[in-house]
């Protein structure tokens, strides 16, 4: 009987230390710029929404431009991700999967132009 508390011991103990350790955290990081397509002119509090790249349902992370429309998302683990772009008044932009890796954990995307969103016809 004292073998099979202790052994119920030993089991639930190592539960528990499993259940202890940190989440993984990634160290990728990917960072950009936004500018507007015709002024050239940094593009402030654009919103930027980042997916795994088999799932653009659920955004995995996001933050917004400064005032220099210098964006960074960092605590990026490992994988395959898309990216999109958005502000009022401007056509939502969408980037090509980009990919972090071992090799490759940081990101830059360099300049992002956004075009300004068409009106619509009257007839």
């Amino acid at each position: 009987m004292k073998r099979c508390s202790l052994l119920f011991a030993v089991i639930i103990y190592s539960f528990s230390l499993i259940a202890q350790q940190p989440a993984p955290s990634g160290k990728g990081r990917i960072t950009g710029r936004i500018l507007d397509s015709l002024s050239q002119s940094p593009v402030e509090y654009a919103t930027i929404t980042l997916y795994a790249s088999n799932n653009n349902v659920k955004p995995l992370n996001g933050t917004t431009t400064n005032n220099k429309g210098i964006f960074t998302l960092e605590g990026l683990t490992p994988g395959s991700y898309t990216l999109t772009v958005g502000f009022i008044g401007y056509q939502l932009h969408g980037t090509g999967v980009i990919t972090i890796s071992g090799k490759t954990l940081n990101m830059t995307l360099g300049d992002i132009s956004l075009s300004k969103r068409r009106k619509p016809c009257k007839p």
